[in-house]
């Protein structure tokens, strides 16, 4: 991988809390920046127990909130004053940089006007980032404002007027994953949509969607490399590829793949650590077995065994289960 590129992780809902990347930057670093996954300012101006311990400075092991590696917290809301509220929150902690979530497909999400939902109405995503980067120089807020983003709601087309409104914005980097929101995680990424739109960007941008080898890396920066000629895309962000093989960031900095001894170790720690923050091992459980429907794809037999796995009702079982998938798997 090109020494210039700036390597990512990306927020996945319910799996790349502060106990995962705790465990993955143990054992394979590599990455320069880590996003939590979206946290919500509700209407009382607070955030859960949750989501407050996710972005504790103090449970973060190897991440600073400035520097690198670095944490990013990300925000998912379409009130201004809400988001402002959080940004302040979050600057307050010492964060650096804070993400605003305007590209999750989710419908549920996207009925309430959120995530990609913000993209469905130009006008009032423009009022919206009028409201939050005034009012973040009014207020003072350290705290630099990010976007993560998509092609669009239907048609990738969108983008052309969307580019138009970010390029207006002192945004410190926009993230695009290179789908349109209604294809959800479907379907192969536009990537030739995403190299047009380098033409038109004054901003430093992130590619994400669907890395899952250092190949497929290569192939977008090469694809680009046309299409960028002020050189503002220089970050890629992954999410799916680095739950399926934990070693990627470290293979595209050019180190060896992840041994079977260090996965081991690796989900030991993440079930111990799961447990702890969630007060068992009963919700732990749940969460290895959402964690292993991506990792088992790293076994020639991973889907044999997740079969055991999931339907694990003790820990016993399931530590038995992944003994032997490691053994035979």
């Amino acid at each position: 991988m090109r020494e210039r590129i700036q390597l990512e992780m990306a927020p996945m809902e319910g799996l790349t809390g502060y106990v995962f990347r705790n465990a993955l930057i143990k054992y394979f670093p590599g990455a320069d920046i880590y996003y939590t996954p979206f946290l919500v300012v509700n209407q009382h101006c607070a955030f859960k127990t949750r989501e407050r311990r996710d972005v504790d400075p103090r449970n973060q092991i190897g991440l600073s909130p400035i520097g690198r590696p670095r944490l990013v917290p990300q925000l998912m809301t379409n009130d201004p004053e809400l988001f402002l509220w959080g940004c302040q929150y979050l600057a307050d902690l010492g964060y650096e940089e804070v993400n605003l979530n305007a590209g999750c497909p989710s419908h549920t999400v996207m009925t309430k006007g959120k995530g990609s939902g913000m993209l469905e109405d130009p006008l009032r995503l423009e009022q919206f980032f009028d409201r939050i980067f005034e009012g973040r120089k009014r207020q003072r807020i350290s705290a630099r404002i990010s976007v993560k983003t998509r092609l669009g709601v239907e048609d990738a087309e969108e983008m052309e007027d969307l580019i138009g409104i970010y390029n207006r914005y002192p945004i410190a980097r926009l993230i695009i994953h290179a789908r349109v929101a209604r294809a959800g995680y479907s379907g192969i990424p536009e990537r030739d949509s995403f190299c047009r739109i380098l033409e038109k960007s004054d901003l430093p941008i992130s590619y994400n969607g669907d890395i899952l080898a250092p190949e497929d890396g290569e192939q977008i920066l090469t694809a680009a490399e046309d299409h960028d000629p002020r050189r503002h895309f220089d970050s890629l962000m992954i999410g799916r590829g680095v739950l399926r093989d934990p070693a990627l960031f470290r293979r595209m900095r050019g180190g060896p793949p992840a041994k079977r001894e260090e996965l081991e170790r690796f989900v030991e720690e993440l079930f111990e650590g799961y447990a702890e923050a969630m007060d068992g091992y009963g919700n732990a459980l749940l969460r290895m077995k959402e964690l292993w429907g991506y990792l088992a794809g790293h076994f020639s037999e991973g889907d044999r065994y997740l079969k055991r796995i999931r339907k694990s009702r003790r820990r016993e079982d399931y530590e038995q289960a992944v003994r032997e998938l490691f053994c035979f798997g």
